[in-house]
């Protein structure tokens, strides 16, 4: 359960899910380097689900940025984006299936992108929130364990 180089997974998911939605000139890093304590699918699949709601949330040329950031025992993974942006008590209302405010912005999918995010931090007992304006863009913040090697 140890993710070696972990800026390097999440760059290249990021960058994989940005060509496959043409918006490549839309994505920034400021990511530093580290281990994590946590399995790389796990990181992956969290990377995919937020950088993928941010792309579909935020129009053509809205930035999408990616900021990791070691802070004593833990990695601060913040994933930004200049979307609609959503209220944060909907956060813990994030259900499977449920799009927030769906009648004024259809979206395609099921709604499970969050719900991933949110059970993969759970099981880890990861802390995850979230800052939004509600209007002009969103942002959530994970708190990933620096892995501790053995001597």
């Amino acid at each position: 359960r140890v993710c070696v180089n972990a800026q390097k997974l999440i760059k290249s998911k990021a960058i994989i899910i940005a060509k496959n939605n043409k918006r490549r000139k839309d994505l920034k890093f400021s990511l530093e380097s580290a281990d994590l304590t946590i399995a790389p699918n796990e990181l992956s699949n969290l990377v995919k689900e937020l950088v993928c709601n941010a792309f579909k949330f935020s129009g053509s040329g809205g930035k999408v940025s990616l900021e990791g950031k070691v802070d004593k025992d833990s990695y601060l993974l913040v994933v930004c984006d200049e979307g609609k942006g959503f209220l944060p008590h909907q956060l813990e209302d994030v259900e499977v299936f449920t799009q927030f405010e769906r009648n004024y912005y259809e979206q395609q999918g099921i709604g499970l992108g969050l719900m991933i995010v949110k059970k993969i931090c759970e099981i880890n007992n990861f802390n995850c929130t979230v800052d939004s304006d509600g209007n002009t863009y969103t942002k959530f913040f994970i708190e990933i364990p620096i892995h501790k090697y053995q001597e």
